[in-house]
Parts: C-alpha cells; sequence; structure tokens
C-alpha cells in the first residue's frame, strides 16, 4: 500500500486514459462537459483504489476521498470528513468539484469552442430560446435580469439552486412566451428538460397569476420580496447572501455586480431592508446549541445595557431573522469587535471565519487565538487554515456539538 498521503485525484485519473475509466465507469460520457465524476462513479472509483493499492486521493484542503469511503467535498458544502453513505447522494462527493480535481473535464467555454458556431446558435434558439425584450423600467424586472447575469457566478448560482431544490447542474435564463405564459425564469437539466419555473415578485404572491403557471407547469417556484410562508425564498435574502458573500469575492467585476443587485433590491423593497444588527429573537436563543453553549458563558455573558463586547465580556446580536453572531473585544477592529462564529438565517450550521483574520483581529491575544485555530482545525476538523482572509466556512451543528466544552473554554479565553 503507499502511504497515507495519498495521491492528488488529477494525477490518478489523469494517467489512465478516459475511455478505459469510462468503461470502467468511473468516468460518465457526458455530450456538453465531455467526462463527468458523478454519483455512479463513487463506487467503480474505490473500487480502483483498492486494486491500485491507494489509500487516499486529495486536491489540496478542499477534497478528499479514503479507500474505506470517507469523503470530503468543502465546494460541494461537505467540510469534514464522512462516510459517503452520509451523503445526501453519492453526487455530493463530486458537488462543485469537476473542474478542479476531473482532468477529462471540459468547462462550457471550451465545449462551446470544440462546437461549430452555427450549430451552437441553433441549439440556442431551438432549446432554449431565451427572452431579451424586458421591459427595464419596471424594478421586478431589473432584479430579475441582475439575477440571471449573476447565476454565472458559481457559488451563488449552487446557493441558489440548493435553495430551491434543484440539481447544481441546473441551468435558469428568461424564456419566450410559451403556452400562453412567461414566468421570469425557466430551469432545465443537462439534457434541456423542464425542471420547473421561477416566478419572482417585489411583494407577495400574485394568486391568480400563480394559478395560472400551476395549471401549465409541474413545478413552480415563488421568490417573493421578503421572506413569506408560501414563497422558496426571498428577495431579501439574496441580497443578504451577497452582503455576506462580498468579502471572498475575489473578482472585481462579479463584486460589483453584486453590490448592483444589493441597492437594486434594497431600492426595490422601499429602502428599507438594512444591514442593521439587532438583538437576537427569543427562539433563536432557545435552540438547543445555543442555549447549552451561553450557559456555559454565562461568566462573560454581555454586560446590562452592552452595545458590544468588552474585554471580559461576549456580546451576541444578529442581522437577520434567526441568525447569531457571537462577538468578542478586538484592538484591530474599528468598532472594537470581531465575530467568532455564527448562524445565518436560521441554519443548521456554524459559520467560521479564517484563521488568517482570527489571527489578525486577535493580536492582543496571540496564544489564545493560536489555540483557537487549531481547536477548529484540528479538533473540529474544518480547514479554516486554508481560507483567504475574508473567506468563511460553515460547519454542521451536529459536527461541533460534542465539542461544546471546549469549545466554550476556547471562547472564554478570548473574552
Amino acid at each position: 500500500m503507499r502511504d497515507d498521503q495519498g495521491e492528488a485525484i488529477r494525477d490518478f485519473i489523469q494517467a489512465r486514459p478516459a475511455e478505459d475509466l469510462a468503461r470502467a465507469g468511473v468516468l460518465q460520457r457526458d455530450q456538453r462537459f465531455g467526462y463527468l465524476l458523478k454519483g455512479a462513479s463513487l463506487e467503480p472509483l474505490l473500487s480502483l483504489m483498492r486494486r491500485e493499492g491507494v489509500t487516499r486521493l486529495h486536491q489540496g484542503a478542499q477534497w478528499e476521498l479514503h479507500a474505506d469511503g470517507r469523503v470530503r467535498n468543502a465546494w460541494g458544502g461537505q467540510h469534514t470528513l464522512t462516510s459517503y453513505a452520509n451523503l445526501r447522494s453519492p453526487g455530493n462527493a463530486f458537488e462543485g468539484a469537476n473542474e478542479r480535481i476531473n482532468p477529462y473535464y471540459r468547462s462550457p467555454a471550451s465545449a462551446a469552442a470544440t462546437t461549430r458556431p452555427d450549430s451552437v446558435l441553433a441549439a440556442f434558439a431551438i432549446e432554449e430560446a431565451i427572452f431579451t425584450a424586458e421591459d427595464l423600467s419596471k424594478p421586478e424586472n431589473r432584479c430579475n435580469l441582475a439575477i440571471f447575469h449573476l447565476l454565472a457566478e458559481e457559488s451563488f448560482h449552487r446557493w441558489f439552486t440548493g435553495r430551491l431544490g434543484l440539481p447544481a447542474t441546473a441551468t435558469l435564463f428568461p424564456q419566450r412566451n410559451h403556452s400562453g405564459a412567461r414566468p421570469d425564469l425557466v430551469a432545465h437539466d443537462d439534457a434541456g428538460n423542464d425542471l420547473g419555473v421561477v416566478e419572482v415578485e417585489l411583494g407577495d404572491a400574485d394568486t391568480e397569476q400563480m394559478a395560472n403557471y400551476a395549471s401549465k407547469y409541474a413545478v413552480v417556484f415563488l421568490i417573493t420580496g421578503r421572506p413569506s410562508p408560501g414563497s422558496h425564498l426571498s428577495l431579501a435574502e439574496i441580497r443578504t447572501h451577497f452582503i455576506e458573500a462580498l468579502p471572498g469575492m475575489k473578482n472585481r467585476q462579479q463584486a460589483l455586480s453584486a453590490k448592483y443587485l444589493i441597492q437594486l433590491i434594497a431600492d426595490s423593497l422601499g429602502g428599507n431592508v438594512r444591514n442593521q444588527r439587532a438583538p437576537v429573537s427569543e427562539a433563536t436563543l432557545a435552540h438547543p446549541f445555543i442555549a447549552r453553549l451561553l450557559a456555559l458563558l454565562t461568566d462573560c455573558a454581555p454586560a446590562p445595557g452592552a452595545r458590544g463586547p468588552t474585554p471580559g465580556r461576549l456580546y451576541w446580536d444578529t442581522v437577520r431573522d434567526e441568525g447569531f453572531s457571537l462577538s468578542v473585544y478586538s484592538l484591530r477592529a474599528s468598532d472594537r469587535r470581531t465575530s467568532l462564529w455564527s448562524r445565518s438565517g436560521g441554519r443548521e450550521t456554524v459559520v467560521f471565519l479564517s484563521q488568517e483574520w482570527y489571527l489578525e483581529y486577535l493580536k492582543h491575544k496571540p496564544a489564545a487565538a493560536r489555540r483557537w485555530c487549531e481547536f477548529i482545525v484540528r479538533t473540529l476538523g474544518v480547514p479554516i487554515d486554508a481560507l483567504g482572509m475574508k473567506q468563511r466556512i460553515e460547519q454542521p451543528m451536529r459536527s461541533v456539538e460534542p465539542h461544546l466544552v471546549e469549545l466554550a473554554a476556547h471562547i472564554r479565553e478570548l473574552a
């Protein structure tokens, strides 16, 4: 057997002809993307690893697969090693990773470059029939168009499709009038089959229009201005997503487009969507994970009437419903505070910042800051040491919960 350092998966795959891997079931042929690693690839890939005596394949700190079936895929949201049997589906092992780990993957741009332009345009006109005559005097249409263009940004596309329950490979676009109706967006799978339609409203649902769409389409997704019991997503949540994502966006052009949509949504919803900090709701404070942790930290709870952390005292607040951010005093920060971890929008996850961020903003407690980072990386298995300065990473609460006592001890050191 080779040593446990393993082998880079790109090298492992590239050492074998694509056709041989396809015959073995490791790669799946795809008309658009060449060869893909999919859910059906997992068992054949594990079998090949075992035959070749490879105990571990990896791609940096973001992706790894062990011969015993444990997998980590940070690009698909799986930040800790877990048995692939615990994934929502085997395909999650490769979600968002093909272009990084698969040398036989062709990007959409390179795939188009190998196809005759006239055939591309013909397929585009017939199969997608994109609508280009939006009335941009209407704020709702301006939001729709901005969302459509930002769906080209990979992390937003993955988040957006995930919130709607669509596959990460889904394609969304504004379609011309079809069956006497024109929803704001339609969703197609890789083969061009309809997955559903998306209707966006600045306010609440237009019940008559939704009933019309429901009679014509199998699945109708509703996006309202603000969170609503009848909607799948809201423009306010999309705005918050980009506010939180902006610090980690390295492409300046995409960041400018995100800022445009952030302001556009605020203007479209009456200008009263703000990123103001607010007290944490009673319901959030009663969440078992949060309640247990705060019970362990009563000795350094916020001082009465405090508006932020002070030396020796923690502070918690939020910028959105069901959110929670626990912060400590920081000499480095202009507002004298930095978050240690947060929970966003009621999700069952804990959000950590990068090791670089913690070491910079907790410079006044260097030893405690180093121990905090080591605890997150080594005990929790969260690779914050592989993140850029302004990046952040989510971890399931269930994987952090067994370590609450130790988590509280490290937080107390930093208060």
